[in-house]
């Protein structure tokens, strides 16, 4: 009997909708079919409606009915749906439409993966169908777990290749498991990827790599990024001070380059060390704690958005969207007034020159630095006065 009724429940579910009852069993529920005619009929109705007033929605029927006050001078009245403020400025809007190659800044993923090994299929699945990934510049893993047996072709993801990996070094940290930090590169963003540092120790483990993207805004020559995995019982001083030493290493080779570090900083924080450094990420990332970081030399650089964990781990992903504006478009038209310097105004100068009784300034002043500054001002008096001046704008990308 009651596979019986199993088997009938699951017909309906097949079938057609299903609705519970006041009983707790589950009924058939009709679905709602209208004619071709009475939507055509019904949405001519309702452009009359903009132009006269005596149509309202209350004519629906009940169950596609709008609950909503509607009047002859509202917009619904109009056929105009009211958009909500700041929805076309938003950042992920403004992601969708620019293209990949043009980001002034790379879009980052950042995560604990706590063993990335067996998480494989679900980052590819996650590249190949979700725009977030996919259209994501650079993933950065932290406890990657890998070993030096893996080979990087059996790492590779679709679309960014290998990883940049440094694994822990079991001699070193006394420790043969866990830890590991590997970063992923989208081939579509950049192909010049080049590792600057590598470490391992009990205290810190870092990878440091420099990008050259297939576009750059005027200002950055390149770009560095740091993935971090401090231990819970690593030494906060030792750790900062060892991450201190690199960041100046880095900036010294390329000072107006970007310096981004990210990674799972556990109980440090580098506020202190690297005060020139903003952290972005503003989401909890583990429960109610915000562990997984990212630091940054540009102020205002990235917007941060909490994404699911992969697989059972504990730690949610974050989503780093770029919130930066180039200075080509940040920066404001400036109106300078110049010179005009031609043949004629030249000349006209010169004869202003060859007629001035030099000698008579001389005889006025009592030293040389009085001299100097008497003669400068009849200068730059007569030059004010000869040559033709013109108001210009100067543009942020004319800029020298």
């Amino acid at each position: 009997m009651e596979l019986f009724i199993l088997v009938v429940l699951l017909t309906l579910w097949t079938f057609g909708n299903l609705s519970v009852g006041l009983s707790g069993v589950a009924l058939p529920c009709p679905r709602i079919q209208y004619a071709r005619d009475f939507l055509l009929q019904w949405n001519t109705q309702t452009r009359i409606a903009g132009v006269t007033s005596d149509f309202h929605l209350t004519e629906l029927p009940d169950e596609i009915r709008r609950d909503v006050s509607v009047n002859s001078d509202s917009d619904y009245s109009r056929g105009i749906k009211r958009r909500k403020r700041g929805k076309r400025g938003g950042i992920r809007l403004r992601l969708k439409k620019q293209q990949l190659t043009r980001l002034p800044l790379p879009s980052l993923i950042l995560g604990n993966a706590q063993s990335l090994r067996n998480k494989l299929d679900e980052l590819q699945g996650n590249v190949r169908f979700l725009r977030d990934y996919k259209d994501c510049c650079v993933m950065a893993f932290t406890e990657s777990w890998f070993m030096e047996q893996d080979s990087d072709t059996d790492l590779s993801i679709d679309g960014f290749g290998a990883p940049f990996r440094q694994d822990r070094d079991a001699e070193t940290t006394g420790k043969s498991q866990g830890g590991g930090v590997c970063l992923y590169v989208n081939k579509r963003y950049c192909s010049s990827v080049t590792v600057r540092e590598k470490l391992c120790s009990p205290e810190v483990e870092l990878l440091s790599v420099s990008l050259r993207p297939f576009y750059l805004p005027w200002e950055f020559p390149q770009i560095f990024i740091s993935i971090v995995y401090i231990p819970p019982k690593a030494n906060p001083s030792t750790a900062t001070s060892t991450i201190f030493d690199i960041v100046q290493k880095l900036q010294s080779t390329s000072p107006e380059a970007p310096h981004f570090i990210l990674g799972d900083f556990n109980h440090v924080s580098l506020k202190k060390s690297l005060k020139n450094f903003y952290q972005y990420v503003t989401c909890t990332t583990r429960k109610d704690k915000t562990l997984d970081l990212c630091y940054g030399t540009v102020k205002g650089a990235y917007k941060s958005i909490r994404l699911p964990p992969l697989g059972s781990a504990d730690h949610n992903c974050v989503l780093l969207l770029p919130a930066y504006k180039t200075v080509l478009k940040s920066e404001k038209t400036q109106t300078k007034v110049v010179k005009v310097w031609s043949e004629d105004s030249t000349s006209c100068l010169q004869g202003c020159f060859d007629c001035t009784d030099w000698d008579m300034f001389k005889d006025s002043c009592t030293d040389i630095d009085e001299l100097t500054d008497v003669i400068c001002s009849y200068v730059t008096f007569c030059e004010n006065m000869i040559i033709p001046t013109k108001t210009i704008k100067v543009y942020p990308n004319n800029k020298p």
